[in-house]
């Protein structure tokens, strides 16, 4: 059964299957995460290095054959010699999965057959840390500093190091020894970079320790530091700004990855809408038509509003009707030009927004608007993707049990159950690099 229900998040809509079979997943009992004993390697007094920790997070057999990264053989090699560090510089290390550790959700053989004796903790909520009793053996341990490797880069790695950051820990992430479902993980680095996240590499981490030299950042960060975490805070904070949604404005979007965006905006107007977690804000192009791309819909729950061409003044309205509905964090999709898209974020950021730039749902008709993303980024606004943003929305492998139903909109959900338009982010389309 776990494993069943484990193989739903990627291969099903995680959000209308685990509604299609409520009786399955809605009030099951689960037996609450549990650690194994401290390894006797960790028993030992540790000369050197006694304030570094190693967290492999979920290096499961099912995430690993899924992999999009070229390198896996690389990554598994890299694994198994992180953990065999750990052992051999006598230092604390644990390891998570996800749901389950039997059968294909354990370890690759190879890192099984190293990993014995190393502390190991099943994990329902994709932060590691979200678990008091995970995040209590963690701090015990007097580490300060903590070297994480495993899957998913854009999910579950990356959702622990913000809470590890959040506990004030040093963190650094061996860029070599993770990978993802999502070929595109480029927007999952730089948003870690920003919070203060270290990137290095397994070579990097080896050979300081061979030196006792002290671990340090490897590189400068591709993104300026922010001073602490942005993060989801709870359903109803958020609020989803879709700009120029319009079929004209498609069709003038540069093409590359245009399909899967658009396959990708499709989904996350459609889930977001359909569980009630975000609003959305509609700003269309007032000089074309409304038309949205074919079999494509507007979220129900919606306010909208219009604009004169780049004009973002006449949509001062919106700012406030965000403020009236209590939203803290403004998530910006839909087309933009790069000037559209560089004012719009900073008049949010001015009004003391938190801003998301979701760089898998925004089509532009300009070639370099990845440069100014670069220096939103800069200036304190984040880099999302859908991916990333809805498994921080949901938190928990089993959300469901925790949202209020009522709040559903089931209509909805049952016409995009029977025209088959809600699919996994995994099966979409992929991003490429």
């Amino acid at each position: 059964m776990q494993g069943f229900k484990l193989k739903v998040r990627l291969l099903l809509s995680m959000l209308v299957v685990m509604s299609l079979l409520g009786s399955t997943f809605m009030g099951t009992s689960y037996a609450a995460p549990s650690a194994a004993t401290h390894g006797d390697h960790q028993k030992k007094d540790r000369d050197d290095n006694d304030e570094i920790g190693f967290l492999l997070i979920d290096f499961q057999q099912y995430w690993w054959n899924r992999a999009a990264n070229p390198d896996k053989q690389a990554i598994a090699a890299r694994g198994e010699a992180f953990i065999k560090l750990a052992k051999a510089q006598k230092l604390p290390m644990w390891i998570t999965y996800e749901a389950s550790k039997e059968g294909e959700f354990g370890l690759p053989k190879a890192l099984k057959d190293a990993a014995k004796g190393i502390p190991e903790y099943v994990k329902m909520y994709f932060n590691s840390v979200a678990h008091a009793d995970f995040a209590k053996q963690i701090r015990d341990s007097g580490i300060e500093q903590v070297v994480l490797a495993g899957a998913e880069t854009d999910v579950c790695v990356a959702q622990t190091a913000l809470g590890l950051v959040e506990m004030g820990l040093d963190v650094y992430l061996l860029k070599d020894t993770v990978f993802s479902t999502e070929a595109n993980v480029a927007p999952a680095l730089k948003r870690l970079e920003q919070a203060g996240v270290k990137l290095i590499t397994f070579d990097y981490l080896q050979k300081s320790l061979a030196a006792d030299a002290e671990l340090k950042p490897q590189q400068q960060p591709s993104v300026k530091p922010l001073d602490e975490v942005v993060k989801y805070r709870k359903p109803g904070d958020i609020g989803t700004i879709v700009v120029n949604y319009q079929q004209a404005r498609v069709d003038a979007a540069q093409p590359k990855n245009k399909a899967a965006i658009i396959a990708r905006m499709q989904q996350m107007y459609l889930a977001l809408d359909i569980y009630g977690i975000s609003r959305f804000y509609m700003v269309n192009d007032h000089n074309l038509a409304k038309q949205t791309p074919a079999n494509h819909e507007y979220p129900l729950n919606r306010s909208e509003y219009t604009k004169t061409g780049s004009e973002l003044d006449q949509i001062a309205g919106l700012k406030k009707k965000l403020k009236a509905d209590g939203i803290q964090i403004v998530a910006l999709s839909g087309v933009m030009t790069a000037e559209e898209l560089q004012r719009l974020a900073l008049d949010l950021r001015e009004e003391d927004f938190d801003v998301y730039v979701l760089e898998d749902a925004l089509l532009s008709p300009d070639a370099n608007v990845h440069k100014t993303q670069q220096a939103l980024y800069d200036q304190g606004v984040i880099p999302m993707t859908y991916k990333m943003m809805s498994y921080e929305l949901w938190e928990n492998v089993y959300p469901f049990d925790q949202r209020d139903q009522s709040k559903w909109n089931k209509k909805k959900l049952k016409d995009a159950v029977a025209r088959k338009l809600v699919q996994a982010v995994e099966i979409l389309p992929p991003i490429k690099p």
